[in-house]
């Protein structure tokens, strides 16, 4: 994907590299540059594999939106980890990641609604790994760091997520501070969705290290909540109603709530809607 900042050194270093390979080409391809300016680069169009062009870093103060999600109308959060250019090593925004194992004090919300998650704390601050979930960079955390937002995300609400649990501690991933809320992983197991109530199976199937994406939906009083598992449905019941407050990774670390429960863990991606998301809305969340 070409976004903003766009080094037009690399496309010369680039024609330069065309020109020492394909010396003896009997055709020429033609570069037309915005002053006017036309490339002539002699190749021949059947040896062209693919043309690249470098993407600088964007702004520390340039807000992406959600415009590249399939779903948007709704949207209050999106974090994306493959986005190299939404996360920062100070929770003010102030110094960039530019590189695997730097720390994380700020992952910023690309919906625009400036819903990031911090951690100013640099002990408790987690690390960008480059060959994540999917071989995409991401979010890695010990046991001891985590990551918060100040959002009150009321009901109807549909939270998406990709994690996985890297083994050791596997407790807690993606829970709320304000209120006893969490979603995809408890004590040992997957699945799970307590929403100050359990609407999952509690405790059960046994977790693994394998990466899952999991959405919660939901409604509020009177209406079913759902929890799904890798686009399965696990269960929907009444049984919690109530949308994160505050939501986080490894929270148990930063609040002092629900004690001894974070995961050595990586996560991927966090969508979250201010509404319940229709199936076909879901499902083509799920399929991105």
């Amino acid at each position: 994907m070409i976004k903003h900042g766009k080094k037009i050194l690399t496309a010369f270093l680039l024609v330069a590299v065309v020109l020492i390979t394909a010396q003896y080409a009997s055709s020429a391809m033609n570069v037309f540059l915005k002053n006017g300016q036309v490339v002539q680069v002699p190749v021949n169009k059947e040896d062209i594999l693919g043309i690249s062009f470098d993407v600088g870093p964007l702004p520390s103060d340039n807000k992406t939106t959600g415009a590249n999600l399939p779903v948007t109308g709704g949207l209050v959060m999106w974090l994306d980890s493959s986005d190299i250019t939404s996360l920062f090593q100070n929770a003010d925004g102030s110094s960039p990641v530019s590189s695997g194992n730097e720390p994380i004090g700020l992952w910023r919300d690309k919906s625009g609604n400036d819903n990031h998650f911090k951690q100013p704390n640099r002990p408790a601050q987690p690390r960008l790994i480059k060959l994540g979930i999917g071989g995409n960079s991401s979010v890695m955390f010990n046991t001891s760091q985590s990551m918060m937002s100040s959002a009150n995300f009321q009901a109807p609400v549909t939270v998406f997520y990709v994690a996985r649990q890297t083994g050791g501690a596997n407790a807690r991933i993606l829970s709320a501070v304000a209120n006893n809320w969490l979603l995809g992983y408890w004590n040992g197991a997957k699945n799970q969705a307590f929403y100050q109530g359990w609407v999952s199976p509690q405790g059960n199937p046994t977790t693994d290290d394998s990466p899952h994406y999991f959405t919660g939906i939901v409604r509020g009083q009177g209406l079913n909540s759902e929890v799904w598992a890798d686009g399965v449905l696990v269960s929907a019941n009444q049984n919690g109603v109530a949308g994160p407050n505050q939501l986080g990774i490894n929270l148990s670390i930063q609040a002092g709530a629900h004690a001894a429960e974070p995961s050595n863990c990586q996560v991927a991606e966090i969508i979250v809607y201010n509404e319940a998301l229709s199936p076909s809305a879901r499902q083509i969340i799920e399929a991105y």
